[in-house]
């Protein structure tokens, strides 16, 4: 096959290339609001970014997007900007240039939005971010350094929200992006687990915000279990060749002499133990909600504590709900002095319903 050849099937696999593409990865019905998760894809970008960095096709792309926002109760809401490049040339240099496209996108949108007079803070997210991923993670990934006009592109991760009957704030009352959840003591059953917390709505400056935060009560209800590990470390092989430290993990014992055995025996005879800990923190959503929007959602946890004599937890929190997805890591710290040992814990599913009063 002559390189002429392989120019001209070059050109034609290019001109078969759709330089515009809009996936929808999320829908979601929440009675008065429809909620779309995008990934509109500007593909096929000039190769190496000459003589420019976008086309004017790829440039309206971008322009019909401003143009949605506001238009019959339509939304947007923009979370990261991902710049992309081909195998074809050096990665270090891809990595630049997808870099380099990945501004250009972020830069004419933010021409448009202000041309637009839309306020960014409205426009994106809170946690957006510009992303560089140069030639790894590729959507069509190969073995061979070729040049994928899939690969030349920048994807704008967004959502968009369709408002069905709601009115500006008066029936739903403050809204935010900015919310703080703490939870409480739980009483516990052997996998299950019952407590109350606060959830706050935390003023974010935007339009319908509070002025200072707004806290409600909620009860919760969980699955899960925690491991001790102390007595399977205490086991473990490798502690034979530290023999000072399994010395000291032994004294842990509670039938060894010492404070635990009493300390023990006092809660026993009182009936119960202390147990402080109370995990929380601030997360973001995609979406302006009220308390009315966060009345129940769902979350699941990670955990790994040390306890002696008192308790440090560090906790890995997913919320889950129709309105919003946000990971967040917590670190809670209290004091239980009933049960001193390493454990990891893990709540597959619990259940959050908010008090509205």
């Amino acid at each position: 096959m002559t390189a002429t050849t392989d120019a001209a099937m070059a050109e034609q696999r290019d001109e078969l290339v759709d330089k515009i593409d809009d996936e929808i990865q999320h829908k979601a019905n929440l009675g008065d609001r429809l909620l779309h998760h995008h990934r509109a894809i500007l593909q096929d970008l000039p190769f190496d970014g000459l003589p420019e960095l976008l086309t004017d096709e790829h440039r309206s792309a971008i322009e019909r997007l401003v143009e949605k926002h506001g238009r019959r109760n339509l939304q947007i809401r923009v979370k990261r900007i991902i710049g992309y490049a081909s195998k074809s040339g050096d990665s270090q240099h891809n990595l630049v240039l997808s870099q380099q496209r990945a501004n250009a996108v972020h830069q004419h949108l933010s021409t448009k939005i202000t041309e637009a007079g839309i306020d960014p803070d409205e426009f994106f997210s809170g946690s957006f971010s510009v992303v560089a991923k140069g030639e790894s993670d590729l959507p069509y990934p190969t073995n061979l350094s070729e040049d994928n006009p899939l690969n030349r592109r920048v994807e704008i991760v967004y959502t968009l929200t369709i408002d069905l009957q709601r009115q500006a704030d008066a029936a739903t009352g403050p809204t935010s992006t900015l919310w703080k959840i703490d939870f409480g003591p739980a009483g516990a059953g052997f996998f299950l687990q019952a407590g109350a917390g606060t959830l706050t709505m935390l003023p974010d400056g935007g339009s319908g915000s509070p002025t200072g935060p707004i806290s409600k009560p909620f009860t919760f209800e969980q699955l899960g279990f925690s491991i001790g590990l102390f007595e399977k470390l205490k086991k473990a092989k490798f502690l034979k060749k530290f023999p000072q430290l399994r010395r000291a993990l032994g004294l842990l014992h509670p039938d060894k002499p010492g404070n635990y055995p009493k300390t023990s025996a006092l809660l026993q005879n009182l009936g119960f133990s202390v147990d402080i800990i109370s995990t929380g923190g601030e997360f973001e959503t995609d979406l302006r909600l009220s308390f009315n929007d966060m009345q129940s959602f769902n979350y699941n946890t990670l955990s790994a504590s040390l306890s002696i004599l008192g308790k440090g937890e560090a906790t890995l929190l997913l919320l889950h709900s129709s309105h919003f997805f946000e990971p967040t890591v917590i670190i809670g710290l209290g004091q239980n002095i009933a049960v001193p040992d390493l454990e990891a814990g893990i709540v597959p599913v619990g259940f959050v319903q908010v008090n509205i009063e």
